[in-house]
């Protein structure tokens, strides 16, 4: 292997054209080869070790890959529960202004990942903001935008944002325009509106770069990689900040003042090792091994012999897959150590017995030389080297063993007892197994304190929460006292309501009972219609007596004189009866219109007036009937004043038949006495119907009455039901604004359960 590196070297020196130096070129061989040797013993020293760098680099990686998880899951809880706050406080479909501009300072100061947190509206400008300068920034062409505008949750980053470097970062050690942009749709009724939170990548990074979290101070590193993407982002790009970006937490070369590689190149970045750095193998200017294997078989894991990263150092590994929550990217998560500091370790188990060898060997030669030259103190001599050997070994173990065992006791009663702080933390000075202890007992009590901030922070939420709970709470309390008032004052209308439907019943039962008092009209009804017949009978009967008399006259024209009288006296009676005729016309008109009149009324009483309505239109009917036999008494009489023209025309022939125009004069008589009397009774109709039209004028006044007293109680009933409907709206509202807090409280419980079952505890 010497023979084969020596050739190596000489034959690139002559390539190169450059003089060979064979001493040289000899003593660098054999040096390579020996570090190679070493490592390969010291593998050989520690070939247990490798299978426990296997499980720690295993449990390093999920562990990282939790707590990013964990990460991302109190972010978008965080975001969830401002979004249903917005939501609660808002009406309809309108943004809340002034209470949302509230809520989102808010929530910038108490979250310390937020830098901004701002409001979308659906054309995609800034309408809300906790930095003034960003107000009406539009975000229509971004990706988070696209997104969200669907209704969709995304999470968009890391990426280079400029606007992140116009917010002031005093407090924070680590913090460039590497951005991580959340945003999830906040939808009011029919209106979509976007909140989104802007996050440093730094805070991101931290999270897997917590230097408690390195097992390997000098040389451990945890990085993120990009897989997929839709961004045209070039597989193996760097997306987290680098442990060795600088000097804070390494002595040595970095990647800000450049790291030199044996092939003479320098890795340098300019800003941030965010997509500066690509994992390539100087060697090959290919993915290394670490992430080739990685995203090829989906995880990675090789602590021996190891490959060479970006640095072209020999390093060792683990490297799996992460798919970020409400993301469509795929990136890699790498935890790696140089190969070197892995297996510098060195086993009390040999240790132990080298120091007692070192340190026996002499006090034996010591004793065996005192026993050559001074046998007779041999006795004293044994005792004073037993007691060296002790005060030696007491000085071992307890700088080795007994104080870094203390240190660890004391910190750990402390955190038993509850009064200890979780950030005290043990000075890891040996590679060991005390060492080794240290290291985890640091991971342990940061891995705590991890689970301790994030109750914290849910808690924090938790409380947030409750604010709001209790604040629609006492909202709702107040809308249902009022509800309980509204209810009275509907139960008081509804009381008088039922007074005045009693009031409208007796009102119905009068005219009922004057309705079932008509039946004395309907007797005088059919007298009128039986007496109407006998009148057109008397009316037939008088025609054929007239026309016996006109046959009599001829014969008795010597009776002139007497029947000039009767006649004379016949044509006043008709004059009369043509009055008659012409009073009952106008009252059956009358009666007509009194009936067309109570037909009106009726249709205004509604069903109330339906009954009368009827008897209404059969006093309409009589009516009509009673006109029409007026005309015909009325065409009669025309008839019979003809026949009398006719009888003074031929007065000079009338002599012989006056007894029979006598008789015929009683039979007209005797008609008009019929006519009148027919008078007299429809008089006595108009009598009752003007009793009965008094009667529903006194009831539709009384109707009208308690129409307007029963429209008042239904104004303030419908008013009382509107307010009560106003309010139960609100307490409905206020009702889903709690629900929507018992919401985020639910989620910080989850989040809560979540964490403690992450704690293995058998009960």
């Amino acid at each position: 292997m010497v023979c084969e590196d020596l050739f190596t070297t000489s034959y690139k020196l002559l390539i190169a054209n450059k003089p060979i130096d064979i001493h040289s070129a000899f003593f660098n061989t054999i040096r390579k080869a020996g570090s190679k040797l070493f490592e390969r013993l010291q593998h050989i020293e520690n070939s247990i070790r490798q299978r426990s760098l296997n499980s720690i680099f295993e449990g390093i990686s999920k562990a990282r890959k939790r707590a990013l998880h964990n990460w991302f899951q109190d972010q978008w809880l965080k975001i969830n529960t401002l979004s249903r706050s917005i939501q609660s406080i808002s009406e309809d479909d309108t943004i809340a202004h002034d209470k949302t501009q509230l809520l989102l300072d808010e929530s910038n100061t108490q979250y310390k990942e937020f830098i901004e947190t701002f409001l979308l509206d659906k054309t995609g400008t800034v309408i809300l903001t906790t930095f003034s300068r960003h107000l009406g920034l539009n975000y229509s062409n971004s990706p988070i935008f696209k997104k969200c505008i669907q209704g969709s949750s995304y999470m968009y980053g890391p990426y280079c944002d400029p606007y992140t470097l116009d917010i002031p970062q005093n407090d924070r050690k680590f913090s460039d325009e590497v951005t991580l942009l959340f945003g999830t749709p906040c939808i009011l009724n029919e209106s979509v509106y976007i909140l989104c939170v802007r996050m440093l990548n730094d805070d991101m990074s931290n999270v897997i770069q917590e230097e408690s979290s390195h097992v390997f101070k000098e040389s451990g590193d945890n990085y993120l990689f990009m897989i997929h993407n839709a961004r045209g982002i070039p597989t193996g790009t760097a997306l987290s900040r680098s442990r060795f970006e600088d000097s804070t937490f390494t002595l040595g070369p970095n990647l800000t003042s450049g790291i030199k590689t044996k092939y003479n190149s320098t890795i340098r970045i300019d800003k941030h090792t965010e997509f500066e750095i690509q994992f390539n193998d100087p060697a090959t200017n290919q993915l290394h091994e670490g992430i080739k294997n990685t995203i090829e078989n989906g995880e990675n894991i090789n602590c021996w012999p190891g490959y060479p990263d970006y640095r072209h150092v020999q390093v060792g590994g683990k490297g799996i897959t992460i798919q970020p929550p409400h993301s469509d990217e795929t990136w890699g998560l790498m935890c790696e150590a140089d190969i070197k500091e892995m297996y510098h370790f060195h086993s009390l188990t040999y240790i132990l017995p080298l120091i007692n060898l070192i340190v026996a060997v002499p006090l034996l030669l010591i004793n065996n030389f005192i026993l050559t030259y001074n046998p007779d103190k041999i006795f004293l001599t044994d005792i004073l080297l037993v007691a060296i050997f002790f005060v030696i070994e007491y000085v071992i173990l307890r700088h080795k063993i007994a104080i870094p065992l203390n240190k660890t006791i004391s910190i750990l009663r402390s955190v038993a007892e509850g009064e200890g702080e979780l950030s005290h933390h043990l000075h890891i000075h040996s590679h060991n197994e005390m060492g080794e202890l240290a290291r985890w007992f640091n991971k342990f009590i940061y891995n705590e304190k991890g689970m301790f901030l994030r109750i914290k922070d849910a808690v924090k939420v938790s409380k947030h929460s409750l604010k709001r709970v209790d604040t629609a709470s006492e909202k709702i309390s107040s809308g249902i006292k009022d509800i309980k008032d509204t209810i009275q004052i509907l139960l008081d209308n509804s009381q008088k309501q039922n007074q005045l439907f009693i009031e409208t019943q007796l009102e119905i039962q009068r005219i009922t009972d004057t309705f079932q008092n008509n039946e004395s009209l309907t007797e005088l009804i059919a007298e009128i219609e039986e007496k109407t017949k006998l009148t057109s009978s008397a009316s037939s009967s008088a025609q054929t007596v007239t026309d016996n008399v006109v046959h009599s006259l001829n014969e008795l024209e010597n009776a002139m004189t007497i029947t000039l009288s009767s006649i004379t006296s016949l044509s006043k009676n008709s004059e009369r009866i043509t009055n008659i005729v012409s009073t009952i016309s106008n009252i059956s008109s009358q009666t007509n219109l009194l009936a067309l009149n109570a037909s009106i009324e009726a249709a205004n009483a509604g069903n109330i007036g339906k009954g009368f309505s009827i008897v209404a239109t059969e006093i309409k009917s009589l009516s009509q009937e009673t006109q029409n036999a007026t005309k015909m008494i009325e065409s009669i009489i025309t008839d019979i004043q003809k026949d009398i023209l006719l009888t003074n025309r031929n007065i000079t022939i009338i002599n012989d038949k006056v007894n029979a125009s006598a008789a015929s004069t009683k039979e007209s008589t005797k008609a008009v006495s019929l006519v009148i009397d027919v008078s007299k009774t429809i008089t006595k109709v108009l009598q009752t119907m003007d009793t009965q039209r008094l009667i529903i004028e006194d009831v539709q006044t009384n109707i009208n009455e308690m129409a307007k007293s029963s429209k008042t109680a239904v104004e303030i009933g419908a008013s009382s039901t509107e307010l009560a409907n106003n309010k139960m709206q609100n307490i409905s509202r206020q009702t889903e604004k709690l629900q929507k807090v018992v919401e985020g409280l639910e989620i910080s419980t989850l989040d809560l359960e979540g964490m403690v079952d992450g704690l293995k505890i058998e009960l």
